[in-house]
């Protein structure tokens, strides 16, 4: 026997319409469902959202044609709903996606790709092929989503991204080769990478940049590039260009070496020798260090990073000298570490 709540949906006195609404949403029973699809094209906004919730909650798979008349709605908000129901709805589903990929509205466009790039991983990347033709870039950077959660990605479908005229999703793109180290082998993918580094600033960019500096020894088209990079840019730019070098012996880069006791910037400079041990390195540390024309501040982070390790005794040849300093921050630096130096050296 259905509460008699349901006879009231349509209730002269609003009120009671409404706490008859509350009332089958406590009782929480599909049954009450077919009452409230008239409420769909309800003049009161507030008893179509309710509906609309109703559908939400009590859709079953024989519900196809509730589905159907969302579709058709002239509201918006409702062909929506429809595009996120449509496949609950049974077999018809997936021919009212279809169409609703095709509706004047964006939103409702989005909403049915994606719906559709949600199928299992076996039909997922010949939706994501048909989503990157689509004319609205959101639709494609939800492509780039589905396809940076795929177990395997197919190459294709990211040099197709990687050349795509929307800087939004061409972020996505670059940022899917960031996460998924094994894509870096592609040598097509690099170069499209190379294009989007060297074009205009962004985080697209930044993050093109951050994944070719781990190339830079081997590659001497990518050292060029990272050289040119290093007098320094965006915070965001010389984070990832640092992220990228510090995953590499990157001393072994030609021409780095000389950049960063000449023209590199400083943040870089100090991003790529702290915390860095290496032999290597040593010669590099000291030219700056002995270098008056480099920022007392750059100097004095560098000998800071050194305390409480073993510091090579050239390095505290000119630690010592600048401990004598006019500079009161560089001089009192220098002297904390030469007071601990003699217990670690």
């Amino acid at each position: 026997v259905k509460h008699s709540a349901s006879s009231r949906l349509f209730h002269k006195d609003e009120r009671q319409r409404r706490r008859a609404v509350r009332k089958l949403f406590e009782l929480d029973d599909p049954e009450y469902l077919s009452g409230f699809i008239p409420l769909l094209n309800d003049e009161d906004s507030w008893f179509r959202q309710k509906a609309m919730e109703a559908v939400g909650r009590w859709l079953q798979d024989d519900h196809g044609e509730v589905v159907d008349m969302l579709a058709k709605s002239t509201y918006v908000e409702q062909r929506v709903l429809a595009a996120r129901l449509a496949l609950r709805s049974g077999e018809g589903g997936s021919e009212v996606l279809l169409e609703l990929c095709k509706d004047s509205v964006s939103s409702v466009r989005l909403a049915a790709w994606k719906a559709r790039l949600g199928v299992d991983e076996e039909g997922a990347a010949a939706v994501i092929a048909q989503a990157l033709k689509s004319e609205d870039s959101d639709v494609r950077q939800a492509a780039i989503r589905r396809l940076s959660i795929m177990e395997v990605i197919d190459e294709n479908l990211l040099r197709t991204a990687l050349n795509d005229p929307s800087h939004r999703v061409l972020d996505a793109a670059v940022s899917l080769v960031a996460k998924r180290p094994e894509l870096n082998e592609d040598s097509e993918i690099d170069g499209l990478l190379i294009t989007i580094a060297m074009g205009e600033e962004g985080p697209m960019r930044t993050a093109a940049i951050g994944v070719l500096a781990s190339k830079s020894v081997d590659f001497p088209q990518i050292a060029a590039l990272v050289l040119d990079l290093t007098k320094g840019g965006s915070a965001g730019l010389v984070s990832s260009l640092a992220t990228g070098l510090r995953g590499i012996p990157w001393w072994q880069v030609e021409g780095l070496a000389n950049r960063l006791v000449t023209t590199a910037d400083d943040r870089l400079v100090a991003r790529l020798l702290r915390g860095e041990g290496s032999d290597e390195v040593v010669p590099i540390r000291n030219t700056i260090l002995s270098d008056p024309s480099k920022s007392t501040v750059l100097r004095a982070r560098l000998i800071e990073d050194l305390i409480g390790r073993r510091v090579d005794e050239t390095t505290l040849d000119i630690v010592s000298s600048l401990s004598k300093s006019d500079d009161a921050a560089l001089s009192a630096i220098s002297r904390s570490l030469l007071s601990g130096a003699s217990s670690l050296n």
